[in-house]
């Protein structure tokens, strides 16, 4: 990339009201994912990896075991190389009223620093970039912002994701707030582009966008339509709905980057992205890490995952009990159990003869003997008593209170005790 100062910000607040209980205790951030990580880790790896140098971490919901995380592991590796810093902020009062209002509230710090380039990246989604190809990008547009997109089946992107009107040359000339009817892209009828949530915005114009939208009054969520027919006077503070918006209403240079073509360097798989929003969609994002040819591949020797290991052991028992299956660190599997496509997090015990099939253990599990399980997702702490089956039998997990899904995947919660 060319030489341009860069700070960019990862906003890890996200209350995730539709991921709980596995938010219960912890920002969505903050969630374990593939065993071995957290959620936060997929972002901070990709800035880390591409070079910056200058992250600023904006958390504000729950965020006590994400900022035990940052500092236990990111601080060390900053502190390790001399390099900038990686910073936590969070509201001094209150909430941020929306992700526009995160980076506004800390528009001091981009003041001091004087970076050419501000990026704005999400810190819930699961996906390998070369961030520096983005900014790359940016810069050879000469734009003043550039939005991270992929393309996306319509029906699947319906009333779920914002969605670009692109032209054929990949300017941005619309920007649709999670539309029915998404604008096809130009050519290809059956897929629209999908914002990623992904921004590179030059410095001198965003400070001032988001000085102009600090000045509206804030709107509630549920009052979007107010927001859309007096866009001058109200705001929900939020860079999609808000401040793409006004950059195309001054008719600012407004660019889409494909994610498609985004390759890193030795990376085994590309173009694989997801939003972590729902309950279903985090079972499956771990689901896509494991079987015999998983969608994503985490372990890439040119792309390291730097994240803090919880474990008590090296040694990993009875993984040849294991198929298809992600098995963390610690990890011990009991006599003649089978364990199919499953996802095992740090210092689990599974006990003899346990029948497990697309399941998710968290971490510092422990199930006796006979148990069986399908389509579950163990929360960390959580001691499973011998014969005990979870996800054979909907009519036994609701009466036992675990929340299912729409697809019917069973979550006990964090430090569940069975009676």
């Amino acid at each position: 990339m060319k030489h341009a100062k860069s700070l960019d910000f990862i906003l890890a607040g996200g209350k995730g009201k539709r991921l709980f209980p596995v938010t219960r205790d912890r920002a969505k951030p903050a969630a374990p994912y593939g065993g071995k990580w957290r959620i936060i880790d997929l972002p901070l790896n990709n800035h880390y990896n591409s070079g910056s140098r200058n992250i600023v971490v904006a958390v504000q919901y729950k965020p006590d075991s994400l900022k035990r995380h940052i500092e236990q592991t990111w601080r060390q590796v900053f502190e390790r190389e001399g390099a900038e810093f990686i910073r936590l902020v969070q509201p001094e009062h209150g909430t941020y009223a929306g992700t526009a209002d995160a980076v506004y509230k800390n528009l001091g710090l981009i003041e001091e620093q004087k970076p050419q380039l501000v990026s704005v990246f999400a810190g819930d989604h699961v996906y390998l970039m070369d961030i520096s190809q983005m900014k790359q990008s940016h810069l050879d547009n000469k734009t003043d912002l550039t939005i991270a997109a992929m393309p996306v089946r319509r029906d699947l992107a319906a009333n779920t994701f914002g969605v670009l009107v692109v032209d054929g040359r990949g300017n941005v000339i619309g920007f649709q707030e999670k539309p029915s009817d998404p604008a096809p892209i130009p050519g290809n009828e059956n897929f629209c582009w999908a914002s990623m949530g992904n921004y590179v915005f030059n410095r001198a114009y965003l400070a001032k966008a988001l000085r102009v939208d600090a000045r509206k009054e804030t709107a509630a969520e549920e009052n979007k339509d107010l927001v859309r027919t007096n866009p001058n006077l109200y705001s929900l503070h939020d860079f999609g709905f808000d401040i793409i918006p006004f950059y195309l209403r001054e008719g600012r240079n407004v660019k889409m980057y494909d994610y498609t073509k985004n390759k890193p360097d030795q990376i085994t798989t590309t173009s694989y992205w997801r939003d972590v929003g729902t309950l279903d969609q985090f079972v499956e994002a771990n689901l896509d890490l494991t079987g015999a040819h998983p969608l994503l591949v985490l372990e890439n020797p040119g792309w390291p995952l730097v994240t803090f290991d919880e474990s008590r052991g090296k040694s990993i028992i009875g993984a040849e009990y294991a198929t298809g299956s992600i098995l963390a660190n610690g990890v011990s599997i009991g006599k003649r159990s089978r364990l199919e496509d499953c996802v095992v997090g740090y210092n689990t015990e599974v006990g003899e003869h346990g029948e497990m099939t697309k399941t998710i253990f968290m971490g510092n599990n422990v199930t006796g003997r006979n148990v069986r399980i399908n389509n579950g997702v163990i929360d960390k702490g959580v001691r499973i008593p011998d014969n005990t089956r979870i996800g054979i039998y909907h009519d036994e997990d609701t009466a036992r209170g675990f929340t299912l899904s729409p697809s019917g995947r069973v979550f006990l919660p964090r430090n569940y005790q069975f009676r």
